[in-house]
């Protein structure tokens, strides 16, 4: 009978590997963007919204990418939880997180390259905004300057 499972097994660790390491590369990715993109951006990809949160503990906070799913619920990527599991940040009981489901993890991997090109979109129409308000304030300022002479 150990035969006949050996290649179960064989294709079950690999598919175990092969989903730990999806994880890492996932999360860091997510954790990388939540440094450099504004705090509540949100973009919109495959159906799924992320957003960058704070979440406080009463340990600390946690900056990171959240998940909103189709089905109203907010879910973290920490590839430290199994894939669907409900942990404690900090290990604070007061503040229970819900680890994206494994269908989220993969749906979240194989759509990282828009995400990450929706957060940058994101990060360049906030700097052309603030060149555009830059702008009206240099104009106004000068304006101001000159008329006091």
């Amino acid at each position: 009978m150990e035969r006949y499972l050996e290649g179960l097994l064989e294709k079950g660790e690999e598919r175990k590997r092969l989903t730990e390491q999806l994880m890492v590369l996932t999360s860091e990715t997510l954790e990388t963007i939540a440094e450099y993109a504004e705090l509540e951006d949100c973009v919109s990809v495959a159906g799924t919204e992320y957003h960058v949160m704070e979440i406080d503990s009463n340990i600390g906070t946690w900056r990171t990418v959240v998940a909103v799913d189709g089905d109203g619920y907010l879910y973290v990527f920490n590839d430290r939880v199994a894939p669907g599991a409900n942990f404690y940040l900090h290990g604070d009981f007061q503040a229970e997180l819900q680890n994206a489901y494994r269908e989220l993890w993969l749906r979240t991997a194989n759509h990282l390259p828009e995400i990450t090109m929706a957060f940058e979109v994101e990060a360049a129409k906030a700097a052309a905004d603030m060149r555009t308000i830059f702008e009206k304030l240099k104009t106004w300022s000068d304006s101001v300057g000159d008329t006091r002479g």
